[in-house]
C-alpha cells in the first residue's frame, strides 16, 4: 500500500479524508491504477529519473515526504499524487530520486516531518517559526496559502533532469 501521512485540517495540504470503508478504499486504488495506465500507456515512451536536491533543511531527524503530481490531478491533494513515498533524513546535504517517471508536466511538494508524527506542524501565535518545513516546485519563500499547479509546475523531458527545492517553514494558515 501507498505510504500515508496525517496533515492538521487547517493545512493548506489537508484537502481530503481517507475512505473509511476498506471495500471504498480498495475501489478508489483500483480506479487510481486504472486511470494512472489509461493516462500513460506504455507503448514506447520511456520512464525518467527525477532527481531532486533538497535545501533548507536544519535537522536530519524524521522524515521528507514528497508527492509528485501530473497535470490534471488535484493539487494539492493527499491522496491524487502519482507518485509519493516518505524518506528518512541522513544528511543536511539531501537529495533523492523518484524512478519511472513518464515524460509531461508536474509539480513537486516536499515535507520535512521533523518529529516523525505524520503531521506537518504549524507554528502557533506565540512561536511564527516552530513550524515543520515545506516546499514547493518554483516556490521561493514561505506559503501563506495553497500553491497552485500553475506555479509549481515544471516539465520532465530529458533523462537525469534535476530539481532544486528549498524547504520553509509553514505560514500561518
Amino acid at each position: 500500500p501507498l505510504p500515508s501521512f496525517r496533515l492538521p485540517r487547517h493545512s493548506a495540504f489537508a484537502v481530503l479524508t481517507g475512505m473509511k470503508s476498506s471495500i471504498m478504499r480498495g475501489l478508489f486504488y483500483s480506479l487510481a491504477l486504472a486511470a494512472s495506465m489509461a493516462a500513460f500507456p506504455s507503448g514506447g515512451q520511456d520512464l525518467l529519473a527525477l532527481s531532486v536536491r533538497v535545501h533548507g533543511l536544519t535537522s536530519t531527524k524524521g522524515l521528507l515526504h514528497y508527492a509528485l503530481y501530473a497535470e490534471g490531478d488535484a493539487f494539492p491533494g493527499r491522496r491524487t499524487a502519482r507518485f509519493r513515498d516518505e524518506i528518512p533524513i541522513d544528511r543536511l546535504d539531501f537529495a533523492f530520486t523518484i524512478k519511472e517517471v513518464p515524460p509531461g508536466a508536474y509539480a513537486l511538494i516536499l515535507a520535512h516531518d521533523e518529529d516523525g508524527d505524520g503531521e506537518i506542524a504549524t507554528p502557533n501565535l506565540g512561536n511564527f517559526f516552530s513550524g515543520e518545513k515545506v516546499g514547493v516546485t518554483n516556490y521561493s519563500g514561505r506559503l501563506f496559502a495553497t500553491p497552485s499547479f500553475e506555479r509549481a509546475r515544471f516539465e520532465l523531458r530529458a533523462p537525469g533532469q534535476a530539481l532544486e527545492v528549498t524547504l520553509f517553514p509553514t505560514g500561518l494558515f
